[in-house]
């Protein structure tokens, strides 16, 4: 196997794994003795087979909707001893089953060791260069001073449409993030006073949730209402 033969190959475990789920191709590659693997999310590598098997398995049977573009392989080291090839691409992550429609980046660098007539990995480490953004939205794949101040400019200019719209609007409002039990990052004065409580005294008693802020005996039916209209669109009623 030359060196574009195990580029090649790298594009075909990717692509199966992440993308047609074909998790025993990826787990063949990996050396028959010794290897280290190093996932998203994982406390301490894994270099144990069965540990290996398991969390391959594990990715593909809680993601079954996911493919991956702008797949780029790279050669970084090619020597008798040991081959390192890296691969970046976007993940795209459709968790239907909670509502969560994502994609984000991935950089891969794995280490090749000739094996009898073929290589195998030793070494499997990847990376989360990014957060999760939603669908469609800008991914960067590196921050550069450029880019930096590009991302300012927008914040200042999204701060400041939504403060005008605060100015301007008399109702509650209220902005919370999508975890279970949906936890406020914003909640307006106005709100407070329309419920009849400080600030400090709403976030009190609403643990800080929309969740805590639901009578108890219909919080069960309303979250249900809100996960169940979240998933089909960006608003709710209950």
């Amino acid at each position: 196997m030359d060196a574009n033969e195990l580029i090649e190959y790298v594009r075909t475990i990717l692509i199966g794994y992440f993308q047609n789920h074909d998790w025993y191709t990826g787990f063949c590659a990996f050396h028959p003795e010794h290897f280290s693997f190093i996932s998203v999310g994982v406390a301490k590598p894994i270099n144990s087979h069965h540990s290996l098997k398991k969390e391959l398995q594990r990715f593909t049977d809680k993601y079954k909707n996911t493919y991956i573009n702008d797949l780029k392989v790279e050669l970084v080291t090619n020597c008798k001893a040991y081959v390192v090839i890296t691969a970046r691409f976007n993940m795209h992550i459709d968790d239907s089953m909670w509502g969560k429609y994502y994609e984000s980046a991935r950089c891969v660098s794995m280490t090749f060791i000739p094996y009898k007539n073929t290589y195998k990995i030793i070494n499997y480490h990847i990376a989360k260069p990014s957060n999760d953004f939603k669908k469609n939205e800008y991914i960067p794949q590196e921050i550069s001073s450029d880019n930096y101040l590009n991302l300012e400019r927008k914040l200042t200019e999204k701060k400041e449409q939504i403060e005008m719209i605060l100015r301007t609007t008399a109702g509650g409002m209220k902005g919370s993030f999508d975890d279970d039990d949906y936890t406020f990052f914003y909640v307006n004065d106005e709100l407070c006073r329309m419920l009849g409580y400080s600030h400090k005294e709403f976030v009190k008693m609403s643990r800080g949730s929309v969740a805590g802020m639901i009578y108890p005996p219909d919080a069960g039916r309303a979250l249900t209402d809100i996960k169940k209209a979240l998933s089909k669109n960006e608003t709710y009623t209950t």
